[in-house]
């Protein structure tokens, strides 16, 4: 893994720039609600979607994204790791059949049966995902929540459900043969039909459901990691959120 700055790039117009949300656009809070797309970022992303294709592609719902960025027109959305997308004016999603949500749905309702427990515990619903976020836990609280928590994950169908660990959340998806990486070759074909012409992926993401798109853009795309891990697909890294924005400006100011 090198580090971006050290081996800028070369681009040229026919780009598809592809960006997680939290932790890359923006910086992870507390509490998930709390997540705020900067000025500054927000400005980046309407120039950019000027030169370049522009792809959000994050573990929130689509509705959610969208509210964040707050960009209407000329950028693609996806949303639950790229089970439900916008590309142009229609919304489409992958379809999830009931066995996958019956299992999701039971999965939910134990969960949630511990928020009475830990006041900082959230556990978010996206219908075809569902999102334990236990960032807010008191140290005195840690332990027993994980415990519980692991009592319920062990009797999970795991051939129905699988389990992503992220940091302080873990996160329960149905076991289908679609990822980030799978949606963002989705989009690439989608944009190459359009413009009849190939085009140069480059993904930037901080997360485990990121390294799907690492995967999936290895052998013909430009991979970004925000924050060194030697276990990462990703080509390069950046330190942190604030040289994402770095890396953005740059962006902005290439010719093309």
């Amino acid at each position: 893994m090198k580090y971006l700055f050290d081996n800028l790039p070369k681009i040229n117009s026919s780009v598809l720039l592809m960006l997680d949300f939290d932790g890359t656009l923006a910086l992870i809070p507390k509490y998930p609600k709390h997540a705020r797309l900067s000025i500054k970022t927000r400005s980046l992303l309407e120039k950019l979607i000027k030169k370049f294709h522009v792809a959000i592609i994050t573990g929130r719902p689509l509705k959610n994204i969208k509210g964040k960025i707050g960009i209407k027109k000329g950028i693609i959305y996806s949303g639950v790791h790229g089970y439900e997308w916008q590309i142009g004016k229609k919304e489409e999603s992958v379809k999830v059949s009931k066995i996958f949500l019956d299992s999701l749905k039971n999965a939910r309702e134990q969960f949630e049966l511990l928020l009475p427990e830990y006041s900082c515990l959230s556990v978010d619903d996206k219908k075809s995902c569902i999102a334990v976020f236990y960032r807010g836990l008191k140290n005195t609280e840690l332990k027993s929540f994980l415990f519980k928590a692991y009592r319920i994950i062990e009797k999970l169908d795991k051939k129905k459900l699988e389990i992503i660990f992220e940091s302080q959340s873990f996160e329960l998806r149905p076991r289908l043969n679609w990822t980030k990486g799978h949606f963002a070759k989705f989009a690439i074909k989608k944009i190459q039909s359009k413009i009849k012409q190939n085009i140069l992926p480059i993904y930037i993401g901080d997360g485990l459901t990121d390294e799907d798109a690492f995967k999936a853009l290895k052998k013909n795309g430009i991979t970004i990691r925000v924050g060194k891990s030697n276990k990462s697909a990703a080509q390069y890294y950046l330190k942190n959120q604030k040289q994402v924005d770095k890396f953005l400006e740059w962006l902005t100011d290439r010719k093309v």
